[in-house]
């Protein structure tokens, strides 16, 4: 970058699709002399959405790093501590990055989904359970089960749970706070009401299970 006007324009092309040419020439041709014909070299076009999925892929590793120094390395409900390299313990979103921009706006992380404060270690298999809304801590952290967990001995191991607190401990750092009992009173809220929709629909496909076995087995009564 050989003065001032040029560093500008090369910092307007920050985050932007780039695409890098190069040319071959001559050993004892002076690089400063304007090339003759360049080639493009197909391998170093990125598409907006390769930046956009590699920026989200640094923001998770630091999200992670965040919650892996300010938790200890342990989920924040068993206590099981992560193995190295591997992922029987993940970095979780309390509010998910993709909930609606309205539901991260009313849990106050609203472009901060990658902040400490709306995420928790979970161990694998809590966390899986924890996307598909079949647990979830209210605002003073207490760890509620649904009855899909109750009823199912799938999730055994998770029963004893109920009723206690996550595991969170104090902050080594202030910019790295735990979620606060708004974002865990909104996650609460928003498991409701998905637990609620999938109830509807499970009520629906046991009515129209029943409608077709009456269908079927009518005739022969």
């Amino acid at each position: 970058l050989k003065d001032e006007a040029t560093f500008k324009k090369f910092k307007r092309l920050y985050n932007l699709p780039t695409v890098f040419l190069y040319r071959r020439t001559p050993s004892a041709e002076s690089p400063t002399e304007n090339p003759q014909h360049m080639e493009r070299d197909d391998s170093s076009v990125h598409s907006s959405s390769d930046a956009e999925g590699s920026t989200r892929g640094h923001e998770q590793a630091r999200f992670r790093g965040f919650l892996e120094e300010r938790d200890g390395y342990q989920c924040v409900v068993t206590g099981k501590r992560k193995v190295r390299n591997s992922n029987n313990v993940v970095a979780a979103h309390v509010v998910g990055v993709k909930c609606s921009m309205d539901d991260r706006k009313a849990a106050g992380v609203y472009k901060q989904e990658y902040a400490s404060v709306n995420g928790m270690l979970l161990d694998a298999k809590w966390h899986a359970a924890f996307d598909s809304y079949l647990w979830c801590p209210d605002r003073d952290a207490v760890i509620h089960l649904s009855n899909e967990i109750m009823d199912n001995d799938e999730y055994v191991e998770f029963r004893p749970f109920a009723g206690k607190s996550l595991r969170f401990q104090e902050p080594l750092r202030p910019s790295q706070p735990c979620p606060t009992p708004d974002v865990l009173a909104h996650r609460f809220d928003i498991a409701l009401y998905k637990l609620g929709q999938l109830r509807v629909r499970a009520q629906r496909r046991t009515a129209a299970s029943e409608r077709s076995r009456l269908t079927t087995v009518a005739p022969f009564l």
